[in-house]
């Protein structure tokens, strides 16, 4: 069921015991849930020149972070091409060696579970 889709979903349930059949019918509306989290993605130096960091926090609402594990990441070029590829990784912190990488603006994106996180971030040397 899609919360950002207002109709309504029907719903029906039969159940049998020793006294026959038992029909439940009813309409489950779907109502958008905020998360109760929220995600830190810090990317730095910003502008950068020779290297790029890269970390995820959770915070639990209760001032405590905890570093996440990034699965994927990538440094996408403003044409949508991928500048820097970083497939199957599981790291805390990923350091991006710019060296290669032309000035310009870029888009960094992380994978953190199902969840891409993007930052922009300008590569001047």
């Amino acid at each position: 069921m899609n919360p950002l889709n207002s109709s309504p979903a029907f719903v029906r349930l039969t159940a049998t015991n020793e006294c026959g059949p038992y029909r439940f019918f009813m309409y489950l509306y779907p109502q958008k849930q905020d998360c109760q989290h929220q995600y830190s993605f810090n990317v730095y130096p910003n502008p950068a020149s020779d290297v790029l960091n890269l970390e995820v926090f959770f915070d639990d609402g209760d001032n405590d972070q905890l570093a996440l594990a990034i699965s994927h990441a990538q440094l996408i070029n403003m044409m949508g091409t991928v500048a820097k590829d970083f497939p199957n990784i599981v790291t805390e912190h990923l350091v991006m060696d710019l060296s290669n990488v032309p000035n310009g603006l870029y888009v960094v994106r992380a994978k953190v579970g199902d969840e891409w996180l993007t930052r922009t971030v300008q590569v001047s040397k």
